[in-house]
């Protein structure tokens, strides 16, 4: 068979070639999560100063750059963000990266509202198979939207690194412009991130706060599983369960086991009935494994263009989505991505799914939550000034903590001040209680 490099010889350009096509005021875009180039992204970020006026997207980037502050007299690159990660939170918290108010699923409108489509897209894929398509990876997110939406596009070519999965995560050599083949001797400089060490009494309320989610998920429903601690310690919990569907965003540790174990099986879909659908696959190399040997063909990776429609989500029956949050107040209005102004993370996509749930028939949506961070309650009378809103209380649907559940839909706001403080923790009820009171709430 023919190397794709002989093959598409004419689409072939060296980095300082690619690097040169970026121009003076230029939109550039950089793929995301799988699919970031992690060998031209530094390269262009040592090369920023010749530049002028250039904004870049990089969302849910690996590579940790020095790029422009937002204020500064002379820009030359201005990196911005829909969603704060570890990797490039400290960029945003010193001035380095600045923040783009949007959820995963409206983020592909900035090209239409902001400053147009990217004038060139820079992209990890995968060598070309013998039908000359090219993988993106374990994840998608909106990486294929951007790249068909790119004027120009280039692709760092990860020959023998990329995953290919079933579903809608390729795309076609003919769609790419150019192409760079990356160094034989490149050296990938990017580690692990190792998490957060959880103290042994932590994990035993997270585990609980899982055990009581886990009642409210019915045999057959279709679940959507959020990132954080709370929302994943379900999943050891749904071993009992039946026929369970899968339509998410991440696919959290412990979920491919399970459908490999029978407990999900998508046999009652309302619509992608037998497929495991999300827009990205489990971080553990073991069950990328499981899903590659015995069930490529039943996980399906799409955009955030379907996985995050709420049309797409709220046609499922049985519903249940199941997310995480760091403050609800008395009112039920869900912060999940910050304190205060500090901001920890971005909207992703919880918004859509919690608005899917709601309108699903006989959906839930579910908020699970320790109830303190440390020792200071994540339930409170009122938000911090400078808090960002998730999820409005007119949406707001379970709320679920170590200490029992709180049902806010139909509730009068007396109602659900009354259910939050019976599952505050027991050391901040009163005080919730006494706030409350002071406000007029009960």
């Amino acid at each position: 068979m023919a190397d794709w490099r002989d093959e598409h010889a004419s689409k072939l350009i060296d980095a300082d070639r690619a690097i040169g096509l970026i121009e003076d005021g230029m939109v550039v875009h950089f793929g995301l999560a799988s699919a970031c180039p992690l060998y031209l992204t530094p390269l262009i970020a040592e090369h920023r100063e010749d530049l002028r006026d250039v904004v870049a997207y990089g969302d849910l980037m690996i590579y940790r750059g020095e790029w422009d502050e937002v204020h500064a007299d002379q820009r030359h690159v201005e990196m911005r963000c829909c969603y704060v990660t570890v990797v490039n939170r400290d960029a945003y918290n010193s001035g380095h990266t600045n923040y783009h108010p949007a959820t995963v699923f409206t983020s592909q409108r900035r090209f239409e509202r902001d400053v147009g489509p990217p004038d060139i897209g820079f992209f990890r894929l995968s060598e070309p198979d013998e039908n000359g398509y090219c993988s993106v990876g374990t994840s998608v997110w909106d990486t294929l939207i951007a790249l068909r939406a790119s004027k120009v596009v280039v692709a760092e070519i990860a020959e023998g690194l990329m995953a290919r999965s079933a579903g809608a995560s390729s795309v076609h050599i003919d769609e790419v412009d150019f192409l760079v083949d990356i160094p034989a001797d490149f050296e990938m400089l990017v580690r692990a991130l190792a998490a957060d060490a959880v103290d042994p009494e932590r994990l035993a309320i997270l585990d609980v706060v899982g055990a009581n989610t886990a009642e409210f998920v019915r045999d057959r429903d279709t679940v959507e599983i959020g990132v954080g601690g709370a929302s994943n310690a379900v999943i050891s919990h749904l071993a009992s369960k039946h026929d369970l569907g899968f339509h998410s965003e991440l696919t959290g540790p412990g979920i491919a086991q399970l459908h490999h174990e029978g407990v999900f099986t998508g046999k009652y879909k309302s619509r992608d009935a037998g497929k495991m659908i999300a827009t990205a696959l489990p971080t553990s190399i073991e069950e990328r494994a499981l899903i590659a040997e015995h069930h490529f063909d039943e996980w399906e990776l799409h955009g955030v263009d379907y996985i995050h429609d709420p049309t797409v989500i709220a046609s499922h029956s049985q519903m249940t989505s199941i997310n995480t949050a760091m403050q609800i107040d008395l009112n039920g209005q869900v912060v999940f991505d910050g304190l205060g102004r500090t901001m920890y993370t971005g909207p992703g996509g919880q918004l859509e799914f919690v608005i899917g749930a709601v309108y699903s028939p006989g959906g839930r949506s579910i908020h699970c939550i320790p109830s303190t961070a440390g020792e200071q309650s994540r339930i409170v009378a009122e938000l911090p000034p400078g808090a960002s809103v998730g999820i409005p209380r007119y949406l707001t649907d379970y709320i679920i903590t170590e200490y029992g559940v709180a049902s806010m839909f139909g509730k009068s706001e007396r109602a659900r001040a009354e259910e939050l403080i019976a599952i505050a923790h027991p050391d901040h009820r009163a005080d919730l209680r006494s706030e409350a009171r002071r406000a007029g709430m009960i």
